[in-house]
């Protein structure tokens, strides 16, 4: 071989290795016996052998043994073909074998030549894992496309403007009522829509062709099908064109659709009920406005009724030492000239002791007590003070029933009633007029028509209230009873008057009616059950009731941090003739019990300080002596009970102020009440 021939075949050995070196895939060479001759970078790079760790060894190092035999036989076969080489992706999916024990797919091409009457098998092979996973990845994506457009029930379609070919999803052709080997085409679409709809929609599908657009189309219309059915679908697309500016033209449309009717259906119905519930809407938006103002005037109410009601509690005492000393001072003064005084003074802390009663009411700090009463006599204590309430511009009438069966009813919560009542009245007649209050017995027949509201039948006691005042409108009257509605001016009145007296009422199986007229006044009917069992009514303490009081010799002991008050109920019950001994506070009264001090019965204020209440007292006491007798006292009926506590429940409370001749009944009936 000449030189210029070597020369010639280094350069053709060199460009070989240059390219074995750069060449990413692995390039291998195997002579007959299977043993690698040659194993490039790329093949380093993908197996993770050095090319001096591979050379030498058989082919079957660098694939998975179960690949060993077919492999071999396969080279066989292919040695014996007149074939020179074949390629790639010709074979069925190959696997190699790295270093660390790693398996990966992979594509090889291999060819065969004979170098100095040698075989020799070169070897391309092609790490395709990541091709691998792009296509298991894609055909994911492809499965969670499809699955979504089955779950949303969604059609397809595309229209290629280029070949003028159309292509609808069987969802689609199934939507708009096409079968499935109808040709596809605008113009039977078109066919399908609902003809109010079709301008609309050709004139979308215009815009959304037009070049200078965005290319987007979106609209709900209907389609006629063909049993005649109207369905609602929900359109969408995209136009996507070709060339710039003025060569712009559309390429392909591509679009989805949704079956709406349900929707559009329920749509359809709401907006019908729309202009229906515009009014109630308006309504509600009022009533939450006036509830919010009802709101903070509650609230203000509430911090009020507490003020009021430590109030009346504080004037309480006040009122038992004045009213005690003025029955101790008119014993003495008998027929003195200054007794005029003395009975009006009476008759002013009386009324102070009404209204603080009032007052706890408002404040909700006094536990109804239902008694046997006749309203006549709250009728009659209440008339004074109704005149005064009411003013000179309006005639107060009562009208009472001589033999009015009795009623068991809380007598404050009727008391209340009435007042509120004739407040009412008197707003509803600015300008004057009259008032007439009117009890009557009543008796409920059995009529048939009777609606579920009404009285059941029996015999009642009834109170009308009857005003000449404005009347109330239907809309008005309808809402009488709702809490927080009233008609009065913001800060005038806080719509409770007449729910807490319905409340009331009902609370004692009684019924609330009113009736009214514009311009003509309104009447509010209470009906109050008969009691029948005929036991002792309960009224307004009368002067004679201080006479013929009962005393005894027994030991009190009491128990009063008000050193005024103190002081006089010992006078009220030495008075009396009993034998009393005096604690300021419960820890001092069980340090004297424990002591030498024996009492008949222990007379104890509720509300005291020092962390220790008159039912403490009473839950102590009564371990350590059960069936010792106590009386409890208290200006705040609210402290009269504990909650579900059925022993404290039971028993009676004397509430501040008290007369002398409530103190001694109240003394005698817990000393004589068997334990």
């Amino acid at each position: 071989m000449t030189p210029t021939m070597l020369d010639e075949a280094e350069r053709q050995a060199q460009l070989l290795a240059g390219i074995l070196s750069i060449a990413a895939d692995a390039i291998i060479s195997i002579d007959d016996d299977h043993k690698i001759t040659l194993f490039n970078h790329g093949a380093e790079q993908i197996f993770g052998y050095a090319s001096a760790e591979i050379v030498g060894q058989t082919l079957d190092v660098l694939l998975p043994e179960r690949f060993w035999s077919t492999h071999r036989q396969h080279i066989r076969d292919f040695g014996k073909t007149a074939m020179a080489a074949r390629q790639m992706g010709e074979r069925r999916e190959i696997f190699g074998r790295r270093k660390s024990g790693e398996e990966f797919p992979a594509e090889a091409s291999i060819s065969k030549l004979t170098i100095d009457r040698a075989r020799t098998y070169a070897v391309v092979l092609r790490d395709v894992s990541g091709r691998k996973a792009d296509e298991a990845a894609r055909r994911q994506s492809d499965e969670r496309l499809q699955l979504a457009i089955a779950a949303g029930h969604i059609g397809l379609f595309e229209n290629d403007h280029l070949t003028n070919q159309i292509y609808w999803s069987p969802l689609f052709r199934q939507m708009i009522g096409i079968g499935e080997h109808e040709p596809a085409s605008l113009a039977r679409y078109f066919s399908t829509c609902h003809p109010d709809d079709l301008d609309l929609i050709q004139a979308g599908m215009a815009k959304a062709l037009d070049p200078i657009g965005e290319g987007t189309y979106a609209m709900e219309h209907r389609v006629v099908r063909p049993d005649g059915a109207i369905r609602w679908v929900a359109v969408t697309s995209r136009t996507h064109f070709t060339g710039e500016e003025t060569l712009r033209r559309p390429a392909r449309t591509s679009g989805a659709s949704r079956d709406v009717t349900e929707r559009r259906v329920y749509l359809q119905e709401l907006e019908s009920r729309v202009s229906e519930r515009t009014r109630a809407l308006n309504e509600e938006i009022h009533r939450r406005e006036q509830a919010q103002a009802a709101l903070v005037q509650s609230q203000r109410m509430e911090a009020l009724g507490q003020l009021t009601g430590g109030i009346a509690h504080d004037s309480n005492n006040l009122l038992t030492v004045i009213l005690g000393n003025l029955e101790m001072v008119s014993d003495e003064l008998q027929d003195h000239p200054a007794m005029g005084y003395v009975r009006e003074a009476e008759e002013a802390a009386k009324m102070g002791a009404r209204l603080n009663q009032r007052l706890l009411t408002f404040a909700r700090r006094r536990k109804l007590e239902s008694k046997v009463v006749n309203l006549n006599d709250h009728v009659l204590s209440m008339s004074e003070l109704l005149r005064r309430t009411l003013g000179e511009g309006i005639d107060l009438t009562t009208i009472l029933a001589h033999d009015l069966w009795p009623a068991r009813v809380d007598p404050s919560e009727i008391e209340n009633a009435i007042l509120n009542l004739a407040i009412n009245a008197r707003d509803a007649m600015p300008s004057g007029g009259s008032l007439r209050i009117e009890t009557q017995n009543s008796v409920v027949d059995a009529r048939p028509e009777r609606t579920a509201d009404e009285l059941a039948t029996g015999d009642y006691v009834k109170l009308s209230v009857s005003d000449t005042g404005v009347g109330m409108r239907p809309e008005v009257l309808a809402r009488a009873f709702e809490p927080f509605f009233t008609t009065k001016e913001q800060g005038k009145g806080t719509g409770l008057g007449l729910s807490m007296l319905y409340g009331f009422v009902k609370q004692s199986a009684g019924h609330v009616a009113i009736s009214s007229q514009v311009g003509r006044g309104t009447t509010v009917d209470v009906f109050l059950p008969r009691e029948i069992s005929v036991g002792t009514m309960i009224g307004p303490l009368r002067a004679a009731d201080s006479k013929a009081l009962q005393g005894g010799t027994e030991t009190v002991l009491i128990i009063e941090d008000n050193p005024q008050v103190r002081a006089l109920t010992t006078a009220r019950l030495k008075r009396l003739g009993y034998r009393v001994v005096e604690a300021e506070n419960g820890p001092r009264a069980l340090v004297l019990l424990e002591g030498n001090v024996h009492a008949d019965l222990i007379f104890s204020d509720v509300v005291m300080p020092g962390g220790m209440t008159g039912f403490d007292v009473a839950r102590v006491v009564w371990q350590q002596t059960p069936g010792q007798r106590i009386l409890l006292t208290s200006g705040f009926a609210e402290d009269a009970t504990p909650s579900n506590d059925e022993v404290f429940a039971a028993r009676q409370i004397l509430r501040k102020p008290y007369s002398l001749a409530e103190l001694a009944r109240a003394i005698r009936e817990a000393l004589d009440t068997p334990v």
